[in-house]
This record gives structure tokens, sequence and C-alpha cells, in this order.
């Protein structure tokens, strides 16, 4: 631990007292330490991406593991035939209001 220590101590080892460092070893190394680890972002980002895209294309990542199998489910035919009775009772009951005059005169004509 102490190896490790003393090795990051080196690399950050302040030689710029000016204050314009934030490593402390100058403005250029800042800049070298930010465009290393944003290259590394950079590698990580593309490699993971290549892997999905990669994945996808062989059809392994959204692949169902398992196929389950299909539901027998049934309607309830008493539920059905109630509901198209009630559609039918509305229709009618649209159809003879569309038919029949209004008992009020719309003040709107």
């Amino acid at each position: 631990m102490d190896k490790i220590k003393n090795y990051f101590k080196k690399i950050f080892r302040r030689t710029d007292f000016s204050g314009l460092s934030i490593c402390g070893r100058g403005q250029g190394f800042d800049w070298e330490i930010l465009l290393t680890f944003f290259l590394l972002i950079m590698i990580i980002v593309v490699s993971y991406s290549v892997h999905v895209f990669l994945g996808v294309r062989a059809g392994d990542i959204f692949d169902e593991g398992s196929k389950t199998p299909p539901h027998n489910e049934t309607i309830d035919k008493n539920n059905l035939n109630r509901i198209i009775q009630d559609f039918d009772a509305k229709a009618k009951i649209l159809n003879s209001l569309q038919t029949q005059k209004p008992v009020f005169i719309d003040p709107s004509l």
C-alpha cells in the first residue's frame, strides 16, 4: 500500500507553486490528466456500445430466454352479451334522439 501511495505522490508531486495548477505540476500536466481521463471514458463507452450493437445484431441481447406458453384465457360470454346489449340500447336511444324533433326551441338559431 505504501508503494502505491509513494507512486501517486511521485506522479502528483507539487512543482508548480503559482496556484494556477490543480495537480501542482503545471497546467500542461493538468491538461494531460484531463485528456487521458476523457479518452479512457470514451474508449469504455465505445467498447460497451460495440458490445451492445453486436449482441443486438446477433440476437443475443433481446432474446427471450424462456418462451412462455400462450394463455388460453376465454372471454366471459355473459359479460360480453351484457355489454353488447348496453351498446345496442344506447344506439337505439341515439337513433330516436336524431329522428325526433327537439321539444324546446334552440336559442342559437
